[in-house]
């Protein structure tokens, strides 16, 4: 049950608070909250939180009040915001999230609006944005920087308590398919490529990629323990950061089991007979682990060297790490598998399915026309 204990105190007349809060006798933070007045005399709530001390939290603040009366005049530009922003983000996300969230707004958004006073960006200069950054970038890349931007604006208007997004009124730019840059596997192109791996190591973690949907991170974090018969247990991920990698929750921080087939979860057990052999054998350990350091798990990297290689060797085209997905999704949409069952599967919304796969899954009208016609001899 948590308990809540506070402190009052006179600020320019308004009495304001800083609350403690525990939970479970293991967990703490503070947090600051109160009423200003916006441009329009309307009084407006205010609150932040996840600080490790008092003291934190009372400098924030000091911060935010000293810096209203030019927040409700629209007097901060982006590089300020940005920086606020980034140390809200240290609290909350995850650090791979704020590395990619930064390289955005460093290469795209900053050379653009950074000295900008942000009440002063309209609609139509997001407009002009996203075709400026069209001419050197994919609309998947442009999508991604616009939803940076976004987050800034609605950071504004978390901590000010004001409403302004031009980039909500705008909207995100829509997705394009192209089938010309999805690259897709069949089975027999796959087999082409698994022809060219001689190492069992290898080979158990492609047919993990291609036979059940996994993003790179998610097959590079299995362990051993999360082999249940034949269902892998998906719960977390290997990301690269700055200086090397870190486990975390997979995307969403969605866990699923994913039942493989009978010949891929052999090869598997083929793999661990091999790994029992050493005395250090645990099954905590990574299925796919680093042979220099022998409890760390593969880097992004490696994997992906090791993938352009076969590639190559197989005289195929290159593909992506997610490309391995498209496929796997591809295919079971081509068999007619139920798009739930399949998001299920895979960890991802059937909105998202059907946003991204649409336009590959076999057409509906035979089996629509099939069912129809069952009515035929009551019209003879």
């Amino acid at each position: 049950m948590s308990v809540f204990s506070y402190y009052l105190r006179e600020k320019n007349g308004e009495p304001m608070c800083y609350h403690l809060v525990n939970k479970c006798h293991y967990y703490k933070w503070y947090y600051f909250a109160g009423k200003v007045r916006d441009v329009d005399g309307e009084r407006v709530n205010y609150k932040q939180k996840h600080f490790k001390t008092y003291e934190a939290a009372a400098i924030a603040e000091e911060q935010y009040l000293a810096d209203w009366e030019e927040i409700k005049h629209g007097r901060i530009d982006f590089n300020d915001l940005w920086k606020k922003y980034l140390s809200y983000s240290k609290r909350k996300k995850e650090q791979t999230t704020i590395e990619d969230d930064t390289a955005k707004y460093l290469n795209h958004i900053e050379p653009y609006f950074g000295s900008r006073w942000v009440k002063t960006v309209s609609p139509e200069e997001i407009i002009n944005w996203h075709e400026t950054l069209e001419s050197n970038l994919a609309r998947g890349s442009v999508r991604n920087c616009h939803k940076v931007l976004s987050k800034l604006f609605n950071f504004y208007e978390l901590l000010y308590g004001v409403t302004w997004n031009p980039c909500r009124a705008v909207g995100t730019p829509k997705k394009i398919h192209d089938d010309s840059k999805f690259v897709l596997w069949t089975t027999k192109e796959f087999t082409q490529f698994y022809n060219c791996i001689h190492s069992l190591d290898d080979q158990c973690l492609f047919l993990l990629f291609f036979y059940g949907g996994l993003r790179r991170g998610e097959a590079l974090a299995l362990r051993w323990n999360r082999i249940q018969g034949n269902i892998l247990c998906i719960r977390r991920s290997i990301a690269k950061i700055e200086g090397g990698t870190k486990e975390k929750s997979t995307k969403n921080s969605v866990i699923r089991h994913v039942e493989y087939p009978e010949f891929v979860i052999n090869k598997l057990m083929r793999l661990k007979e091999l790994r029992m052999h050493d005395d250090t054998f645990s099954e905590d350990d990574f299925i796919f682990r680093n042979k220099r350091t022998g409890k760390k798990p593969l880097s992004p990297t490696t994997i992906t060297n090791r993938k352009d290689k076969y590639c190559e060797q197989a005289g195929l085209k290159q593909i992506d790490f997610h490309e391995f997905r498209h496929s796997h999704i591809s295919n079971l949409l081509a068999e007619n598998m139920p798009v739930k069952a399949v998001a299920d599967r895979v960890g991802d919304t059937v909105d998202t399915i059907l946003e991204t796969y649409v336009h590959l899954m076999p057409s509906s009208n035979p089996l629509i026309v099939g069912v129809l016609n069952k009515d035929k001899d009551l019209y003879l």
